[in-house]
């Protein structure tokens, strides 16, 4: 079957959102980007203000983005984003003949592609506004850990590499006696010494997205890989952040606390 384009597909409302209201909801409400302001607002998701990729409908009518929908409902919120009547997970069904419409859409115009990592960017540097800071041209920026994580009384600064692309990064240099660290450590021949010593360190949780990359004998580089697609608001982004740090920092005290 040919997707065509729909004919009065229905068209998402804008979020009423009042300024008392949480950050995740202030920061998501604003109207579709302007270069393309001639796409139906159908096309856009009320959340993330990006064109829809896998678009599902409430029993309203509403359409949103899987994902964004999804992780508000996941964030406790009990309501639509737009009505504010009652929304729950079951209610949510894929909005195929949307979906078609946007695919074909995107067929004729694959331009459109990088509205989406566009709207990715203006959240990223909306929250690194409020420390009179933003991405350059290259999508890189460096932020001082201590000032969202204030156990952190040192100077040491985390970058954040967001490139055009899937992927963002977080990553910052520790300083490590690797030789000393590794006689310390119980050795896994089956795995490589910055692998053992990240698995040693950090015991529990998932380490997938993070990697330790030895530089010379004294420091070590430690990133965290995510999804871009993944940062649907300046909380959401926020919250990645701290939570990589706060893993920088039990690293550290550990790596203090065998060393000493």
């Amino acid at each position: 079957m040919v997707c065509q384009p729909l004919v009065g597909t229905t068209t998402t409302c804008r979020p009423e959102v009042s300024s008392d209201e949480a950050e995740s909801v202030n920061d998501k409400a604003s109207s579709p980007p302007q270069s393309n302001a001639n796409l139906p607002a159908s096309f856009y998701c009320p959340l993330t203000m990006s064109i829809m990729k896998n678009p599902v409908q409430d029993r309203e009518g509403n359409s949103y983005e899987a994902a964004a929908i999804k992780r508000w409902l996941e964030e406790g919120n009990l309501t639509s984003p737009i009505t504010r009547n009652s929304l729950l997970r079951k209610h949510l069904v894929p909005n195929r003949a949307l979906r078609c419409s946007i695919e074909y859409f995107r067929n004729r115009n694959p331009s459109v592609d990088t509205d989406d990592h566009r709207t990715i960017l203006t959240i990223i540097n909306c929250f690194l506004s409020s420390f009179n800071s933003k991405l350059d041209e290259k999508g890189i920026v460096l932020i001082p850990m201590a000032t969202l994580y204030p156990k952190l009384q040192d100077e040491d600064t985390m970058v954040v590499e967001v490139p055009r692309g899937e992927t963002f990064k977080f990553y910052t240099y520790l300083a490590i006696n690797n030789k000393r660290l590794s006689m310390l450590l119980e050795v896994d021949a089956n795995i490589s010494e910055e692998e053992n010593i990240l698995h040693k360190l950090l015991k529990n949780g998932s380490h997938k997205s993070l990697k330790l990359t030895k530089v010379n004998e004294e420091k070590m580089l430690f990133e965290m890989e995510g999804k871009v697609s993944s940062i649907i608001s300046q909380k959401v982004f926020k919250n990645t952040l701290v939570t990589f740090i706060k893993v920088v920092h039990r690293l550290q005290r550990k790596m203090k606390k065998l060393l000493s």
